[in-house]
């Protein structure tokens, strides 16, 4: 075989691997942009001012490289796409197109970019609504596995989704739509509260009730956490970012006790997820390598840092103020674990085809 034809065999065979990649694209890889948006957001607030800015940068390369992953996906494989779609198990995983670009929209909006992050908002509000009834529509009527077994953590995911369109619509001026914009913040505070209620009940059956293995702890776990803390985060907007009317202030005491709730629910689950993660590691030690859902256990100590970090402000307890201190640590660490294994799987890949 000629020189030219090695190369000619390997182009081809570096062109497949990637075609592989794409047919099989993790549909919540934009839990990537979640994640680096929302460590981004903690180290803007708590003064990291040239960190925030790097991850500003990488979330403004990272969500149209995968926007556009996702549409070439949709349209050269669309049998596996739309396997996806109608899978109990992977369905949530899409609602974090949603809150990736609510994310990057606040990002947006504090660099003075708000017409994008209006883009960004409508685009995730009409994602967030084909997926809400998408994703009813193939529980109720597409579920053909009995029992728990189907339930995910993933599926808290949509909760995500709901709460980042507050924080994003929150951040905008009232404009044309006036008093009308709190009651749909409200709205989708409310919804995503109720959902969370009854996931979360679900979930808790399983996790408690049935057999648990090493296998079923995957790094989504952590999204109960996050979706809590950013329900606290969202919440906090309402009260301290709420308009002088009666509607907004006969809202302000539910919201506020409703938040207290998520916060302290939030704060339980960090210990049980780290015993979790010592169990599933150390006791059964299961391999730990680098998985896409992993920006899934990021993105929570991100908004937990976020969402402390504003309660602390709307409660006013002064011991509270550490918390995101440390916290903010915890996420920038995960953050840099899972940029390493996410460099590290690429290196590997184009290793092995070369290889090859």
């Amino acid at each position: 075989m000629s020189v030219v034809e090695e190369r000619a065999k390997a182009q081809r065979m570096l062109l497949n691997r990637r075609l592989d990649g794409l047919r099989n694209l993790y549909p919540g890889y934009f839990a990537l942009v979640m994640a680096t948006g929302i460590v981004a957001r903690a180290c803007d607030l708590l003064h990291v001012t040239l960190l925030a800015n790097a991850l500003f940068a990488v979330n403004v390369v990272a969500f149209p490289v995968l926007v556009a992953a996702t549409v070439a996906r949709a349209v050269l494989y669309p049998a596996a796409f739309w396997s996806d779609l109608i899978d109990p198990k992977r369905v949530f995983a899409f609602f974090t197109i949603v809150a990736a670009a609510d994310v990057l929209g606040i990002q947006c909006v504090v660099h003075g970019q708000p017409a994008v992050a209006w883009t960004l908002w409508s685009l995730a509000l009409v994602v967030w609504v084909l997926l809400s009834y998408l994703s009813f529509f193939v529980l109720t009527l597409r579920n053909e596995q009995g029992g728990a077994d189907v339930v995910r953590g993933g599926w808290l995911v949509a909760i995500v989704g709901a709460e980042s369109l507050v924080l994003l619509l929150l951040k905008f001026p009232a404009g044309a739509l006036g008093n009308a914009q709190y009651l749909i913040a409200v709205m989708f505070w409310g919804v995503g509260a109720v959902m969370y209620a009854i996931y979360v009940t679900i979930f808790s059956f399983r996790l408690y009730y049935a057999r648990v293995t090493s296998e079923d702890l995957s790094p989504l776990f952590w999204v109960i956490m996050g979706a809590a803390a950013i329900s606290v985060n969202a919440g906090v907007a309402l009260v301290l970012d709420a308009p002088a009317t009666p509607f907004a202030v006969a809202m302000r005491s539910f919201v506020s006790g409703s938040t207290s709730v998520f916060w302290g629910w939030a704060t339980w689950w960090i210990p049980f997820l780290v015993i979790l993660g010592v169990w599933k590691y150390v006791v059964k030690r299961d391999r730990l390598i680098y998985d896409p859902a992993m920006w899934n256990v990021v993105f929570p100590l991100g908004m937990y840092t976020v969402a402390t970090y504003h309660f602390h402000r709307m409660v006013d307890v002064a011991q509270l103020e550490i918390i995101p201190k440390v916290m903010i640590w915890a996420a920038v660490i995960a953050w840099t674990a899972g940029a390493a294994g996410l460099l590290a799987s690429f290196v590997s890949s184009l290793a092995q085809t070369s290889a090859e």
